[in-house]
């Protein structure tokens, strides 16, 4: 652990690494959860916390617009004479779509998509709006915020984005943040054109893996997965690692997944840190 105290450590993180979204107070609130050295260790879990606010939220999906769709446009037109016409075309023959119910927060992402990239409204639709008789769409993109096992898409997918496959119209699906798991288990199922993420977490984001990027020994790394499991069976019994033993620290500010740790994110008579609304990131 570093020479400063709790509370330096803690200040730190609330002025640099949350831009003061979270107060002092309620990580001070969250570390009464615990008792005795386990508070050393679960400020050390926070310290490795990898935390999307709303602004890096915002610039990854600048990214995905940019180095998924723009660039990918561009390139198949950089030939021809009126390159900017052509993309303005090709844009407007493409539609946008959150994964999910309208619920849930791929498709609130898209009102924010939709913003910092200035693309027109009428390019965003609902699932139940797709219509395959319009020969004037030629791709359909579906937008989504975190993905760690994949399952969820895969799911969602097996509606009508592989009706839409099934008809040779392009289908693509991208990411904020997934797993190389769930991309792999998405790209499998052989429906989608291109599956892409702005952030992919490998097998070191795994808290406690054999590759954990936040460990330096096997002792402490033990320890502190002792501790995680101790609360962690009565935070979320069934996962006490966070659901199908995914080990996250991660989250955004919109929500939390269900995959890190519950002891982030529990309301179960717990004061958490993080906020997690119902959405299944599976």
């Amino acid at each position: 652990m570093s020479n400063l105290s709790l509370q330096e450590q803690t200040k730190i993180l609330d002025e640099h690494i949350w831009h003061t979204y979270h107060k002092n107070d309620k990580i001070e609130v969250w570390l009464d959860n615990f008792q005795g050295e386990d508070k050393d260790m679960a400020h050390k879990l926070l310290n490795h916390f990898v935390y999307f606010n709303s602004q890096m939220t915002k610039e990854m999906l600048i990214s995905l617009y940019r180095d998924f769709i723009e660039y990918p446009i561009r390139q198949k037109v950089l030939n021809e004479v009126d390159v900017e016409k052509l993309f303005k075309e090709e844009l407007n023959q493409t539609r946008f779509l959150g994964m999910g119910n309208p619920a849930e927060s791929g498709t609130h992402l898209l009102y924010y998509f939709r913003q910092v990239n200035n693309i027109n409204k009428d390019l965003f639709i609902d699932q139940s709006k797709v219509d395959l008789s319009d020969t004037q769409i030629k791709r359909y993109i579906y937008i989504d915020d975190m993905s760690i096992t994949g399952k969820q898409v895969c799911e969602y997918a097996n509606t009508k984005a592989k009706e839409i496959s099934e008809k040779r119209i392009e289908v693509n699906c991208y990411l904020l943040c997934a797993t190389k798991k769930a991309i792999d288990k998405i790209k499998n199922m052989n429906i989608f054109n291109s599956v892409e993420s702005v952030f992919e977490l490998d097998e070191s984001f795994k808290c406690f893996g054999d590759s954990s990027r936040y460990f330096l020994d096997d002792a402490s790394n033990r320890e502190c997965k002792e501790m995680v499991e101790k609360y962690g069976k009565r935070l979320y019994e069934d996962h006490v690692l966070g659901y199908k033993n995914s080990q996250l620290l991660s989250g955004l500010e919109h929500n939390t997944p269900n995959n890190t740790l519950p002891i982030f994110w529990s309301e179960k008579d717990w004061n958490p840190i993080f906020k997690r609304y119902g959405k299944n990131y599976g």
